[in-house]
């Protein structure tokens, strides 16, 4: 498991990557807690799957934990 998916999971949240074209990923985030009511799709993009996934870290650690983006 990617170490960013495996971070976004001890806070409560599965990913699902989708390829939507030849260099373009998009991760999913999907709350373990209630997945039918907290979904944040297309949350994390990418030219690659790990990408994707560490952009959605990225943007969640900004997004709700208030730490300032890195350059």
């Amino acid at each position: 498991m990617d170490p960013d998916e495996a971070w976004l999971l001890n806070r409560g949240f599965v990913l699902e990557v989708e390829q939507t074209e030849p260099n373009l990923f998009w991760a999913h985030l999907t709350s373990t807690d209630s997945p039918a009511v907290h979904m944040a799709p297309k949350y994390g993009r990418g030219k690659t799957p790990d990408e994707a996934i560490t952009r959605a870290r990225e943007r969640y650690e900004v997004e709700e934990l208030g730490v300032e983006p890195s350059a």
